[in-house]
């Protein structure tokens, strides 16, 4: 008689081999990826995308470009630091590109503190003069005398919620995130408050005549 093979017990190489059978497809992706902070924020901004074109409705397709002046504070969040003044000056494309529109800007620090760069960002509207924006952005920065971020490039994410007038120049305000996104050997990163006042191209023009 033919002696029966011995079954096959459930263990060591067994277990993992069906571990890692379970991350294969969909569901182990989403699994790894939204394990890590980056992972997060990569399905946060699908599902953001996802949603643009419902959200963009409300929007008016010749909603005008802007010139954004904002005042507000670098820092606040570090409790082994001092906050200081935070004044900005940005420029926002009317068009927009699938539902995204470009902007650049500067940004000064009471500390001495310098960013400029630019991104993109996307307006939603959630009532007839109430917009969410969300942008994202990446530039250079130096510190003067004030907090080191561990790297010359750095990364701008912010949101903000703000009312827009029948003129079409908004008041918002704003909260970003500054840091170089793991490029350096240190990423303390840098919260800021921001209210910023946007005027419509346009009327800045007529202003100016």
């Amino acid at each position: 008689m033919t002696p029966r093979a011995a079954p096959h017990r459930a263990g060591g190489t067994g277990r993992c081999t069906g571990r890692l059978r379970q991350d294969h497809g969909l569901g182990g992706f989403l699994t790894i990826t939204t394990r890590t902070r980056r992972g997060r924020a990569i399905v946060a901004a699908a599902l953001a995308l996802s949603a643009a074109p419902a959200a963009a409705q409300g929007i008016p397709a010749d909603d005008p470009a802007y010139v954004s002046l904002g005042a507000g504070a670098f820092n606040v969040t570090d409790p082994g630091g001092e906050p200081t003044a935070d004044l900005r000056m940005e420029y926002r494309h009317g068009e927009s590109f699938l539902w995204l529109k470009p902007w650049a800007g500067v940004e000064l620090t009471g500390d001495g503190g310098v960013w400029g760069g630019g991104g993109v960002l996307f307006d939603a509207a959630l009532r007839e003069h109430i917009v969410l924006t969300l942008s994202t952005g990446v530039g250079a920065y130096g510190k003067g005398s004030g907090k080191d971020l561990g790297a010359t490039t750095a990364f701008r994410s912010q949101i903000a919620v703000g009312y827009r007038f029948a003129d079409r120049s908004r008041l918002t305000a704003a909260f970003g995130h500054l840091s170089n996104a793991g490029l350096g050997q240190a990423n303390p990163g840098a919260e800021t408050a921001t209210l910023y006042y946007h005027i419509p191209l346009s009327k800045l023009g007529a202003l100016l005549d």
